[in-house]
């Protein structure tokens, strides 16, 4: 299925998706063809009562560059937070094909349009050993917090 997103208020809610809390291990992956990328807008989330987040995989500008990144959140201190950004510039008006894969631990890897790709640690308050139990739905296209939309994609 294929969606064209506003960037400003529209995404889908795939609903609490439990089968996802608690992984010990994941593999998020998307086409994307952003039309504009301003500020952290999230292709995938899933958010947990804090609200930080289960987990995301979005945009964001580092150095005055579009990467794409891998956030996780912790199940257990509701603090431990790992970050970690792709190394390649990601194109606007370009279809690319996004993976991020956690094998747990400090293992994380990013691929770009089938290619291995390096990637940049953030912020690494400890490596989670499992995502949080969110209790919120799974979102393409934006986040949700306080029962509105933010972060919206635009492609």
């Amino acid at each position: 299925m294929s969606r064209d997103f506003d960037g400003v208020d529209d995404f889908i809610s795939a609903g609490d998706v439990t089968i996802l809390d608690g992984a010990t291990a994941y593999t998020m992956m998307a086409w994307v063809y952003p039309d504009a990328i301003s500020g952290t807008p999230k292709v995938i989330a899933k958010n947990n009562p804090s609200p930080d987040f289960s987990f995301q995989l979005g945009f964001q500008i580092v150095s005055g560059t579009n990467r794409f990144f891998f956030h996780a959140f912790q199940d257990t201190s509701n603090e431990s937070l790992h970050r970690s950004t792709s190394a390649n510039p990601i194109s606007t008006g370009l279809w690319s094909h996004l993976v991020g894969v956690w094998n747990g631990g400090t293992s994380w890897n990013f691929y770009l349009n089938g290619l291995a790709i390096s990637n940049e640690v953030l912020f690494d308050a400890g490596s989670p050993t499992s995502i949080a139990n969110g209790g919120s739905p799974l979102f393409f296209g934006a986040d949700k917090q306080s029962g509105t939309s933010s972060n919206n994609f635009d492609g």
